[in-house]
């Protein structure tokens, strides 16, 4: 019996490519903006 646990595998990442109308790409800008994020 192990004393310690390995930590969990991380989750994988894709890429994902969308098109949106220009509002909500502007949306999305302020929001990323807004939580201090990147807009992925």
């Amino acid at each position: 019996m192990a004393i310690l646990k390995s930590p969990p595998k991380p989750p994988k990442n894709e890429t994902l490519q969308i098109r949106v109308e220009e509002a909500i790409r502007s949306k999305l800008t302020k929001y990323a903006e807004f939580i201090d994020s990147s807009e992925s």
